[in-house]
């Protein structure tokens, strides 16, 4: 049988990622590569249309569907220099890959990461800049030329039925590019509840407040927060300052 075959591509070259190679694989073949502190983890495997792939990282769950051709891929913030994941397929043995990232004390990177089947966004306004221009960043203005702004939405994955993580995070390759002293204003959209909130996303109703966590990465220095959306009522419009919610930093 052969083995899992793991290998990361680094801007300076390719470097070996070390991984467990498991008999029983069969012809599933798993390749990761970091970039700016983000792993891209895909998975060939034949036959496997519409199926599943997990990745399981720092006690989340990661999730991918292989599509036509047998491919899945999966994207995750990585928050240590180095970093240990887990991909499992069923009927196959799990691959355990590490990957290094070696510009780690030079990034700056927001990840906010929820557990319930809804969509959030994050929203960014950079140092010195206004919302609707140069500097604004989310999920439908993710920059990912760097030409409106000095940093990218890089990652956006909702949390699914299925038990899934769900992730969106900017970031700064190289935090030389942030202005000495400045702040950027990070807001959270409940993007399911919408401008007007309906059941499920409203009242006392299930879905109507949503926890999650705020993971910043700053030259190496890695915080962590916890929080959770405030609750509206139904059938009442937000105007944006209620309905963007605003991270203390």
């Amino acid at each position: 049988m052969l083995g899992a075959v793991c290998s990361v591509l680094l801007a300076a070259g390719p470097v070996a990622a070390e991984c467990s190679r498991p008999e029983g694989t069969g012809a599933t073949v798993v390749r990761a590569e970091q970039r700016n502190g983000r792993a891209i983890v895909e998975v060939t495997r034949p036959n496997s249309a519409g199926r599943k792939a997990e990745v399981e990282y720092d006690d989340e769950i990661f999730i991918g569907q292989f599509d036509d051709k047998g491919k899945a891929q999966i994207s995750f913030a990585l928050f240590a220099p180095t970093a240990e994941f887990v991909v499992r397929l069923t009927e196959s043995p799990p691959v355990t890959c590490k990957l290094e990232v070696p510009n780690f004390a030079k990034l700056y990177r927001v990840t906010l990461l929820w557990r319930d089947p809804v969509k959030l966004d994050l929203d960014v306004v950079e140092p010195g800049r206004r919302p609707g221009g140069f500097g604004h960043v989310n999920r439908s203005r993710p920059n990912a030329d760097f030409a409106q702004g000095m940093g990218a939405i890089d990652i956006a994955m909702d949390a699914s039925e299925a038990g899934g993580t769900g992730e969106i995070s900017y970031v700064v390759p190289d935090v030389a590019a942030m202005p000495p002293g400045g702040l950027l204003t990070l807001r959270v959209d409940y993007a399911s509840r919408g401008a007007t909130p309906m059941p499920p996303y409203c009242g006392e109703h299930p879905r109507a407040t949503v926890p999650f966590e705020v993971i910043t990465i700053d030259r190496g220095q890695v915080k962590r927060s916890s929080y959770g959306v405030g609750r509206a009522r139904c059938g009442e419009a937000l105007a944006d300052g209620a309905r963007l919610m605003r991270l203390r930093q």
